[in-house]
């Protein structure tokens, strides 16, 4: 057992003990509810009990805690239960005593399912080695494994995460203080992964993975503390861990290569075994110097200063499984070392009974130490190593940023219940190994705040910014990229290019961004009140001729709540989201020539995709007490659909006109319905009922199930979650204590 898991484990049974003493001396506060119910799914589905666990008809238990008790000398502690009959719950016990320690631990569990109908014909899911079982028959298609579906067995495609977390705080004095987190986060189960061989993204097979999942997180932080008059102070010393236990994944390919590529070129043997790596060890140390002071009642500065490494030095994986004699990595491991220095200064100042004032500065910089070394990779695992010439002869890139952030804000009372808020924001980003070197962002704000006729408050926002590059320059990134020999003959140039000198990325593209924000509430009597909410968001990527051109979003809702009196309330609520975007391409394909072939500059091949997604939200509900102190009645309902129009157009190049895509639709109703009964004063009686149903139609994936023959070179591990209906009912006491 590693020093981390023994020291949490030791403070969680001191934990156990110090509270149960101070709540055995005296009443304290509390609540318990025991229950059981059933539940009831027409399909098994992982997507109503994605993170429950809850997939299947089962009886449920359930099981809630909470008591404190505090003594007249400031002794208190807490006990928590949540969801104890569950797969995903949890437990947090505290103890302390106000103004000298607070002693806590937690510990929590949650699912996540990610299907229900995986099968897979590999053998050793959850090991990082996935073997075909013998004499099975591999072919280029799916459909032509023809022992593929006796093959396939089922494997149980979730993650279960287990946390725990103690706490430790000691005031030494009045002004000192001192404190100690600990956690351990642990992740086991399998989750999808896509394995792919071929050559180029041409003649390639995928496989969809059983992925082996098991990691371990521990944080430790400590941290002293000072507040003494208008000086406040905070050093903080953080370890973040991260550990797995598998590097790689290997699995027995199922596919044989057709030998039909696209265009001229040889056709590469597939290998016979793949590997991928996965998610590798890593570590962070973190150092933090925070505090403020105040110069005056209405006057203070703060500032943040945060140094912070990240390591990872695992063992690089050989460039293929089998080994190609002289294919020689330039390095034998990561050796992989991010600094990252934030930076924070802020001022805020009220001169003026009316006027307030906040000024701030903010640094963010990454000093990537990561060697950059030229890999020559094995071509599908079955070629010869890339020569030093190739296109392929790549230099890992060591990705660094440099952010300043500087704001300015003010508001002013104007009187009679309205302030006038304005701002001002610069933004300077440089990048390294990215086709802009540096942007500059500048942001206007205005906000509002009144009343419209002494019953209607209104808040409006609005912000309009804009985004300018020092130059789009691609080439910088090819030259950064590709080896010197491979330069020396095949210099950038417009026909000669990673990415196409005419498509602009859109985090580092230009771009004009307005935002607006309206919120209008008011009383229309002493029961009823209304509120009306709009936000907007609108990007422009005018410069963009190939990519992102537009994204804008759109939120309205509308709020009604209703308590005519002591016995009975409701509320309702309708919101609807919308956000439509526009995505630029061309199609180009010198390869091999023929009438397929276009080239880069053919505008005429053009093509764009329009996305317009929707989503509308109607909730509605209430209670009712029927008796008073005896029967209460609760009811809530949501109605949530969304849908997913893809419109394509295309230029005179495409022979036939580029046809839209089917819409995507989604839609899920929920309705809780529970009867509380008070059988005496501090018990009760609840039965409860709810009920789901959800459906979607997706169209690349509705009527496809695991190791689908219809899919040719795509073997799936799973397919559509089925539509369901769900219902649970359940029967609990609870009894409460004070």
């Amino acid at each position: 057992m590693n020093k981390t898991k023994t020291l949490m484990l030791g403070l969680a049974l001191t934990l156990m003990t110090a509270p149960l003493a101070t709540l055995a001396k005296g009443d304290g506060t509390g609540r318990i509810e025991f229950g059981l119910g059933n539940l009831s799914l027409d399909n098994p589905s992982a997507a109503y009990g994605q993170y429950s666990g809850l997939e299947n008809d089962t009886p449920v238990l359930l099981l809630n805690l909470d008591m404190e008790v505090i003594n007249d000398n400031g002794d208190y502690a807490e006990l928590g239960i949540e969801d104890f009959g569950l797969d995903s719950r949890a437990m947090g016990i505290e103890t302390g005593s106000y103004g000298r320690y607070r002693l806590g631990f937690r510990h929590s569990e949650l699912v996540h399912l990610y299907a229900s109908d995986a099968q897979t014909p590999f053998n050793g899911a959850g090991t990082d080695s996935l073997t075909l079982p013998g004499g099975f028959t591999t072919a280029d298609t799916v459909g032509g494994m023809s022992d593929l579906a006796a093959s396939l067995q089922p494997v149980d495609l979730a993650v279960t995460r287990r946390a725990n977390e103690a706490v430790f705080q000691y005031f030494v004095d009045k002004s000192w203080s001192v404190a100690l987190n600990l956690s351990r986060e642990e992740r086991d189960g399998l989750q999808e992964m896509g394995g792919t061989v071929g050559h180029f993204g041409r003649d390639t097979a995928s496989t969809i993975l059983p992925k082996p999942v098991d990691t371990v997180t521990s944080e430790i932080s400590a941290s002293v503390n000072y507040l003494q008059g208008p000086l406040n102070a905070r050093l903080e010393y953080g370890l973040s861990r991260f550990t797995n236990e598998h590097t790689s994944l290997t699995w027995d390919n199922p596919f044989e290569e057709p030998c039909a590529p696209v265009g001229a070129g040889p056709c590469a043997a597939y290998p016979a075994t793949a590997r991928i790596s996965l998610e590798p060890n890593n570590q962070m140390h973190r150092y933090s110097l925070s505090g403020g002071y105040d110069f005056s009642a209405t006057t203070r500065l703060s500032a943040l200063f945060e140094q912070s490494t990240l390591e990872q030095d695992d063992e690089l994986l050989p460039y293929d499984v089998a080994g190609v004699a002289g294919a020689a990595l330039p390095r034998s491991s990561a050796q992989a070392k991010v600094d990252v220095t934030h930076m924070l200064l802020r001022l805020t100042a009220r001169p003026l009974q009316r006027l307030s004032l906040a000024a701030s500065v903010r640094q963010h910089e990454t000093d990537n130490q990561t060697p950059s070394d030229l890999f020559l990779k094995v071509d599908n695992d079955t070629g010869s190593q890339q020569a030093s010439g190739s296109s392929e002869a790549l230099n890992n890139l060591a990705y660094d940023s440099d952010r300043t952030t500087l704001d300015l804000d003010g508001s002013y009372y104007l009187g009679r219940g309205t302030t006038l808020g304005l701002g001002l924001q610069r933004q300077e980003v440089e990048r390294s190994h990215r086709a802009v070197a540096e942007t500059t962002e500048d942001t206007v704000k205005a906000k509002l705040r009144t009343r419209l006729g002494g019953k209607v408050s209104m808040r409006l926002g609005y912000r309009v910014s804009a985004r300018d590059g020092s130059g789009y320059d691609d080439a910088r990134v090819f030259s950064d990229r590709h080896s010197a020999a491979y330069q020396a003959t095949n210099p950038s140039a417009p026909d000669n290019f990673d990415t196409h000198p005419q498509l602009r990325q859109f985090d580092i593209a230009d771009r004009d961004r307005d935002e607006l924000s309206l919120s209008l509430t008011t009383m229309v009597n002493m029961a009823t009140m209304v509120g009306l909410h709009y936000r907007s968001r609108e990007d422009d990527y005018g410069q963009s001729t190939l990519g992102l051109q537009h994204d804008d979003y759109d939120n309205l809702t509308l709020d009604v709540s209703y308590s005519p009196g002591e016995r009975w309330n409701a509320y309702m609520f309708l919101s609807q989201e919308t956000r439509q975007m526009r995505q630029a391409n061309r199609a180009f394909n010198t390869i091999g020539g023929g009438p397929a072939a276009s080239p880069w500059d053919n505008a005429d091949a053009d093509w764009r995709a329009d996305h317009d997604e929707e989503v509308t939200t109607l909730g509605l509900g209430g209670d009712w007490t029927v008796i008073r102190r005896r029967l209460d009645l609760r009811f809530d309902y949501v109605l949530a659909e969304s849908s997913n129009d893809i419109r394509m157009q295309g230029g005179s190049f495409f022979s036939t006109p580029l046809e839209d895509l089917p819409t995507m639709k989604g839609k899920r109703h929920t309705l809780d319905l529970a009867a509380v009964y008070q059988l005496q004063r501090y018990t009760d009686l609840t039965l409860g009922y709810q009920y789901e149903r959800f459906s979607t139609e997706e169209f690349f994936l509705d009527g496809l199930s695991a190791a689908d023959p219809s899919v040719d070179e795509v073997l799936l591990l799973s397919g559509a979650e089925p539509d369901y209906k769900a219902s649970l009912i359940y029967f609990s006491v609870a009894h409460r204590w004070n």
